[in-house]
């Protein structure tokens, strides 16, 4: 509770990452979702206003796979690394859609369309180094 105020009010209970937290990003239509990104390059998910969260990685992992032979070969050298997020992008057009730009693992990044409860893997030959969603049309990416 915060005092000092004419009342107390909630902010939550004490929540620890495995490490410091560099971005924090509220998605969905009705902004009631949060995206925390670590400097590991984790990311987690709040759907309750950040009482409590899930990991997002291993949802990646296992919804955007790619088969082994779909793995380009520049990538293909750190796919036995585990998945590690440089940045998340939502988009100001569609706050449901967020781009995870991968820097280790096997993609070069992933996309949500529903405020990151699914995933798909990007299909490109090389890591991703500059991301930008249009301003007005969600699908549109540069």
């Amino acid at each position: 509770a915060v005092y000092g105020a004419e009342q107390a009010v909630h902010i939550g209970k004490e929540v620890t990452f495995e490490s410091t937290v560099i971005d924090i990003q509220w998605v969905g239509r009705d902004k009631q979702t949060l995206l925390l990104h670590t400097r590991r390059g984790m990311v987690h998910r709040s759907l309750d206003h950040g009482e409590e969260w899930s990991q997002v990685i291993p949802k990646l992992e296992d919804q955007a796979a790619p088969p082994s032979s779909a793995i380009p070969a520049s990538i293909a050298k750190e796919s036995d690394s585990p998945t590690r997020i440089g940045r998340l992008l939502v988009s100001k057009a569609r706050r449901n859609m967020v781009l995870a730009q991968a820097v280790t693992g096997k993609a070069a990044g992933f996309v949500s369309e529903d405020a990151g409860d699914s995933w798909r893997r990007i299909a490109l030959e090389d890591r991703i180094q500059s991301w930008s969603w249009h301003e007005k049309r969600a699908e549109w990416a540069l």
